[in-house]
């Protein structure tokens, strides 16, 4: 068993703005910019936000690994969050393995405490699968890169495996938050067979996680509209976080 959190500093805050607020802080950019077009600076900070959707991202370099220690150093304080394992002695660190974690909720932010970064699943080598959509966001994509995040599509999924790598991924998906309720934790799992599948024929143990009280994430539920929006036509959804 490995308990974190619960002391929220402000290293805890900066650390989180880091992981998430990239999102908000590409739309409060995108907004000002196309409010104040054709004006110079508007046009050479988008140039600068689009040139940066382009600039290649890659895990475990100097930099890049710095930034990663610290965020999940400090932003796994801002949640207090206790792991506990079945069997921790079951894991081979030669082995590879798909960490399906459940729910997906508003963010997956129970993950962060799975992390290569911090040292708490017995394995030697791990990434983090999430939607494609989010490596064409600015700052975002270097960040979570950064992190041991990797684009999930099914020939990236195998390659990690076949490679000894194991790979945390949310069945769920973003679908899944249009479901969430607020007096239960809701899984969307029906048809979503593809990584076991997948797990199969790379001969890689399945290790079912689930992170309780995660619910306690959403909000009210006419958000879930510009959600269900989003997730259909951009493979993301939008969050708001208290």
């Amino acid at each position: 068993m490995a308990e974190v959190g619960g002391n929220v500093k402000l290293w805890s805050i900066i650390a989180m703005v880091m992981w998430l607020g990239g999102f908000h802080i590409n739309f409060i950019v995108g907004i000002l910019c196309l409010v104040h077009l054709p004006s110079p600076w508007a046009i050479t900070i988008l140039a600068i936000w689009v040139t940066l959707m382009f600039l290649p991202a890659e895990y475990d370099t100097p930099m890049g690994s710095k930034v990663a220690r610290f965020i999940v150093t400090h932003a796994k304080n801002y949640f207090p969050i206790k792991v506990i394992f079945e069997d921790e002695s079951a894991f081979d660190p030669n082995q590879s393995y798909v960490i399906a974690a459940e729910p997906h909720s508003v963010l997956p932010i129970g993950i962060v405490v799975l992390t290569p970064q911090s040292g708490i699943l017995p394995v030697n080598n791990l990434r983090a699968l999430a939607s494609s959509a989010v490596f064409w966001s600015p700052v975002v994509r270097h960040i979570w890169t950064w992190l041991g995040v990797a684009p999930v599509s099914r020939k990236s999924f195998t390659a990690f495996l076949q490679k000894g790598i194991s790979c945390i991924v949310v069945p769920g998906g973003v679908q899944e938050c249009l479901f969430m309720e607020d007096h239960r934790e809701v899984v969307f799992l029906k048809q979503r067979y593809g990584f076991v599948r997948i797990a199969m024929e790379a001969g890689s143990p399945l290790v079912p996680t689930f992170c309780f009280e995660k619910r306690l994430q959403m909000v009210e539920a006419h958000w879930q509209m510009v959600q269900s929006t989003f997730s259909s036509y951009w493979l993301y959804a939008p969050c708001v976080l208290g």
